[in-house]
């Protein structure tokens, strides 16, 4: 029995690598689109008894890349397939976890990330794979609504090759840095790791507020003081780098010296502003 490997189309080269671990095999498979932009997903290979690996990144175009995913594992479903894992190196909608209400708000929300995780399930997806998950319960098992999921953490790896990369990093004169309250726990699990080899490290967080025009601001940061220390920014995801570029010119009024900035989803979409211009040292 081998690990049948399915590469949707946001993610056939991640999936093409997979499938030379020993074991595994990729899947042939053909992605028509009609005239109307509705997709229709075929595969060639026998499913049955298969363990089904379903490989995916929610970029670019999400709402795309999520059906391309329940077409693929209701396929195997019906083929009695072993077992169906979606392995989603950035889960779309992740970020929309909780109906937010404010007083001042008359719209409702939705959780999006509960209706994902109902459609993968009705598909047939037995277990889904993430990559350093917006609005992870937890850092490693846990469930989305009743869907299994596991979540990879990446930060440690991101902030171990930046030391490796500039060799004027060292831990010793180093601060990780958290831009907001949310990637406080991430974080903390990061530098929990790396103490274990590197002994300890210090950490600053920053607290950010929005004016009543929706507009970020960055008010205070707690933590160890950034001045005359290297930072090393860390978040799982730059969308349009807001957070970033307000974190990057709250510490350098704080005195901080070389600033990195490390995230393992770089999304980029436009919009005013440019890292390139916020005297980051490096970033990936």
């Amino acid at each position: 029995m081998t690990a049948l490997i399915i590469g949707c189309s946001n993610a056939k080269e991640i999936a093409k690598k997979l499938a030379k671990e020993p074991g595994a095999k990729f899947a042939k498979s053909e992605m028509r689109t009609f005239p109307d932009g509705e997709t229709k997903l075929v595969l060639y290979d026998d499913l049955k008894g298969e363990d089904v690996i379903i490989v995916q990144s929610g970029l670019p175009n999400s709402n795309k890349s999520i059906m391309e995913v329940c077409q693929a594992a209701d396929i195997a479903k019906h083929h009695k397939a072993n077992s169906i894992i979606a392995v989603f190196t950035y889960l779309p909608y992740g970020r929309q976890d909780k109906r937010i209400y404010k007083k001042d708000q008359k719209g409702k929300q939705p959780n999006t990330r509960k209706i994902v995780s109902k459609m993968l399930m009705q598909s047939g997806v037995q277990l889904l794979v993430v990559l350093d998950e917006h609005a992870a319960d937890d850092f490693g098992k846990y469930k989305i609504n009743k869907l299994k999921a596991v979540n990879i953490p990446c930060g440690k790896y991101l902030v171990e090759y930046l030391v490796e990369k500039y060799e004027e990093l060292n831990f010793d004169n180093l601060i990780l840095v958290a831009p907001d309250a949310g990637a406080l726990p991430r974080v903390k699990q990061i530098i929990d790791v790396l103490e274990k080899k590197h002994g300890k490290i210090d950490m600053t967080n920053l607290i950010k507020e929005r004016d009543s025009n929706g507009d970020l601001e960055m008010v205070d940061l707690k933590g160890m003081s950034p001045k005359d220390r290297d930072l090393i920014i860390v978040d799982d995801m730059i969308c349009t780098g807001g957070t970033m570029l307000e974190a990057v010119k709250m510490l350098r009024n704080n005195g901080a010296g070389k600033i990195y900035a490390v995230a393992t989803h770089g999304i980029f979409a436009p919009k005013d502003g440019d890292l390139n211009d916020s005297k980051v040292t490096g970033k990936m």
